[in-house]
């Protein structure tokens, strides 16, 4: 799925002019929004413009962006038209991320605002547009006039979501994400072949909040379909959210304030580790601020292993970061994932903003792919694996020489969160087992 700009590409003019005629979005002005169709490709002023949404080389979907208003106060104003998304491509949040791209391009021509008119739904009001007023259509109808700051407008924060077979749970998690008190975010879902009512609650939020996209697909792990997530997302932040967790209502508030005020590359907060009815803070830092990587790193050598370095979903990232440097998650690793992805991150995040308040909630979930995995063999295949990335981090800092040993600590490290425990004394001969495993392996190849 993706949107083109027909005056970028002018070779989908063909395609909107179809689409237009098919779709009957223009209704009774179908020939006046063809006239500027045409105009867009040969226009040298920023309006108007015409977007199509692309599913499969098909056009599921438009917005276009002009400057007729509705009387002559607001003629000069870009104005959001013909908003529409084919009905079975309807409650995933596309109509959302159209809108982001008409934002976009409106703030690029150094518009102050955007506005839209609305029959009289709340859709518009949903995404933060202010009510301006009623406006008279050419057809003598009254409709209320919408209107969205571009100069003041807070930066999109993008969650992504991964679900699988999580129907107990997903509503609560949904809720807390949908009532922060920073509305400025997008949600995508991605249904990792769930075979559960998973799907079913999904779509019923996706109808009541255009700001959850639904991304669908058959199972092939956490890793993957957070990967499609980051590649769907628009934001300028970028967030995780595991479904079996949940989120204080002021969590992405909070971390976008301390990403901002403090013009750093990474935020990582305290979160509550969830066991039963027990909440237990949990935390490594015992001051809030910003530290240098350096300083960071020298902190994370002694705890590695601990999920509050390792796990994604109490941190914040730049998006650009991560697309600009092509940081993934390894589909090659049955866990620990979330810290091979942060050691690619913190590569290029010079300053960490450590956030002493806790904003997101942890539960700890029987049968859950990180107590399953935990095997011996494997444990010792994963950690050799990381360890590799985690010493090269330290290599390039210059940190490695004098706290070698405190960084080789990793491998001896378990995460307190595991319940599988591998005793210390069982490293080396576990170590020696895997080495000799891989040497055979390579072998055999050859």
């Amino acid at each position: 799925m993706n949107i083109v700009s027909v005056r970028r590409q002018p070779e989908f003019l063909g395609e909107a002019l179809d689409y237009l005629k098919q779709s009957g979005v223009c209704g009774e002005y179908e020939t006046m929004y063809m006239d500027m169709l045409n105009q867009c490709i040969h226009s040298s002023s920023p309006y108007p413009q015409w977007y199509l949404l692309i599913e499969n080389g098909k056009a599921v979907g438009c917005v276009g962006l002009m400057t007729n208003g509705l009387n002559s106060r607001m003629d000069l104003y870009p104005w959001l038209s013909c908003l529409h998304v084919d009905k079975e491509f309807q409650g995933r949040g596309l109509e959302q991320l159209l809108i982001q791209k008409v934002k976009q391009d409106a703030a690029w021509a150094k518009a102050s605002s955007l506005y839209v008119s609305d029959t009289g739904t709340d859709f518009y009001k949903n995404l933060g547009f202010q009510p301006e007023g009623h406006g008279i259509r050419p057809d003598g109808q009254t409709v209320s006039v919408f209107r969205i700051s571009l100069h003041q407008a807070r930066p999109l924060v993008s969650l992504v979501l991964p679900v699988y077979n999580r129907e107990e749970t997903l509503e609560r998690c949904l809720d807390s994400i949908l009532i922060q008190t920073y509305p400025e975010i997008e949600i995508i879902a991605v249904n990792d072949g769930s075979t559960d009512r998973s799907e079913e609650i999904l779509r019923e939020y996706a109808r009541k909040d255009s700001r959850l996209r639904i991304i669908r697909k058959p199972n092939s792990g956490v890793s993957h379909s957070r990967n499609l997530g980051i590649e769907a997302a628009c934001g300028t932040y970028l967030g995780f959210v595991d479904s079996d967790d949940w989120l204080a209502e002021d969590a992405v508030e909070t971390m976008v304030q301390a990403m901002e005020s403090q013009s750093c590359q990474l935020v990582i907060c305290d979160y509550y580790r969830v066991r039963g009815k027990q909440l237990f803070q949990s935390g490594s830092f015992q001051i809030a601020g910003v530290y240098e990587r350096k300083i960071f790193l020298e902190e994370m050598m002694d705890k590695a292993s601990d999920f509050y370095y390792g796990v994604v979903w109490n941190k914040l990232y730049r998006r650009n970061i991560v697309t600009e440097n092509q940081i993934r998650f390894s589909v090659d690793l049955d866990w620990c994932e979330d810290f091979l992805f942060n050691l690619d991150y913190l590569k290029f995040a010079s300053h960490i903003s450590v956030v002493k308040k806790p904003v997101y909630y942890y539960v700890k979930t029987k049968g859950s792919l990180v107590n399953t995995q935990t095997t011996p063999a494997n444990v010792i295949r994963v950690k050799l694996t990381l360890y590799e990335y985690y010493k090269e981090l330290y290599e390039s800092l210059d940190l490695y020489s004098d706290n070698k040993l405190r960084i080789q600590a990793f491998l001896f490290q378990m995460s307190r969160d595991k319940k599988k425990k591998i005793r210390k004394e069982d490293y080396p001969k576990l170590a020696e087992n895997y080495l000799e495993q891989l040497e055979q392996s390579k072998r055999a190849g050859e």
